[in-house]
């Protein structure tokens, strides 16, 4: 085949070039442990013929025949232009230096023909999920689901430049072992326009991976009160070789790191209120609510986050804009099933009212846990209760209120009966 030839040839062409630092670049190739902990690291260098765009070819450049190839191939639809067909050289290039490590490189040259020939542009939005980890994968839709990191892509972050602290702590947890999971979004189009770049992919289709990411971070909050991270989002490019197109995290994220992160086991639970959280958007109060219980996680100082589950709280048991905040507590205590939680939300309630009214309340680590576990478990139990029960949110609430009232009544008749008896 001709393609097949011209890419040897090119190949051959960037091997025996003087190396110079301006048109090479460095990729760090990691082995690891049986455990997830890095066990070797090499660095290597590659050419990046996209560095050459603006450089006179030289005479008869093999590069140039197999990129002017590929853009006048009817079967290659995806690769119209220099800049397409010079990325696609770059990312053989690299593919061939670090496969030369690693495992070899017999595969390479039909792989990279076989690709070539495609019409679909692949990316896999991934999330690594920092604090907590899985047995095997889990299917949450079509195209959302967690499953096991791969080495490949503990290699491709921690090639990645750095973004910022939650970076930091991503990089600290593939470094010694634990991180094992990440969420997965894949997108699959066929693309209309020329392949450019990995935003081209994106761009070209009408779903939002990060929805989809951020909901199930906060799923997983209602199982998990201590922190989750799944803020840093990479867009591997699949359509030719694995690469990292394109990244992002929150403005406000640190690095953020458990040693042992905790198994969970319930997953069945946790596809289940997902996709009850996706259709959350339909009832203001559980959206503010579950906003508010994310937000919480990323206050500081901690009495904002204090702010953030009070709010939540109120907006969760509340009824349009009625009723006192010790109506929400009554109804919080009896939706939980525990006295002392009215008492645990006065206390709160009483550090929420300071900080809003420019006090500087002093709040713990145990203080906002306390918090956040109940707002996440009244959120699980509403849910619970919309499912097992068919109601509402203002169902659930007329109940618990009727609840009260049947209480209260009772303590009343108990009071009169003792007066009648004096």
């Amino acid at each position: 085949m001709k393609v097949a030839r011209l890419l040897k040839e090119a190949t051959e062409e960037f091997i025996n070039i003087e190396d110079s630092p301006a048109r090479n670049d460095k990729h760090t190739v990691y082995q690891w442990t049986n455990e997830g902990e890095i066990h070797s690291k090499r660095d290597i260098w590659f050419p990046k013929p996209g560095y050459w765009e603006t450089d006179s070819p030289p005479a008869d450049s093999k590069r140039e025949a197999f990129m002017e190839a590929i853009i006048n191939d009817d079967q290659i639809p995806l690769i119209s232009n220099e800049r397409g067909a010079a990325r696609v050289l770059e990312l053989y290039l690299q593919e061939l230096s670090v496969e030369g490590f690693r495992e070899g490189t017999d595969h390479l040259e039909s792989q990279i023909i076989e690709q070539l020939q495609t019409s679909t542009g692949t990316v896999e939005a991934i999330c690594p999920i920092v604090g907590v980890t899985f047995n095997g994968a889990i299917e949450l839709s079509e195209n959302l689901s967690i499953r096991p990191i791969t080495d490949r892509e503990k290699e491709l972050i921690l090639n990645h430049s750095e973004i910022g602290g939650g970076s930091l702590g991503v990089t600290k947890s593939i470094e010694f072992g634990a991180l094992t999971h990440v969420g997965v979004y894949t997108v699959e189009k066929e693309l209309q326009n020329p392949y450019r770049n990995t935003l081209s992919v994106l761009n070209d289709t009408e779903i939002q991976p990060h929805e989809s990411l951020d909901e199930l971070e906060t799923t997983m909050r209602l199982f998990h009160s201590d922190r989750v991270h799944m803020g840093n989002q990479y867009n591997i490019d699949k359509t030719f070789y694995p690469v990292i197109g394109s990244a992002a995290e929150p403005i406000e994220s640190d690095a953020f790191y458990v040693a042992n992160p905790k198994l969970l086991t319930d997953t069945n639970g946790l596809v289940e209120y997902y996709h009850l959280i996706t259709n959350s958007a339909k009832d203001e109060g559980l959206r503010i609510a579950l906003n508010r219980l994310d937000s919480s996680y990323k206050a500081m100082p901690r009495a904002d986050g204090i702010v953030d589950t009070i709010i939540g709280l109120e907006a969760l048991l509340s009824l349009e804009s009625s009723g006192s905040f010790k109506t929400v507590r009554r109804r919080a205590s009896v939706l939980l099933g525990n006295k002392s939680s009215f008492g645990d939300l006065g206390n709160l309630s009483s550090k929420r009212h300071s900080t809003v009214h420019g006090d500087a309340p002093d709040v713990t680590g145990d203080d906002l846990d306390q918090a956040r576990t109940i707002l996440s478990t009244a959120i699980r139990r509403v849910l619970e209760l919309q499912v097992e029960n068919d109601l509402t949110r203002e169902q659930i609430i007329t109940e618990l209120d009727s609840a009260i009232d049947a209480v209260i009544r009772e303590q009343f008749d108990e009071l009169v009966a003792e007066f009648d008896q004096e």
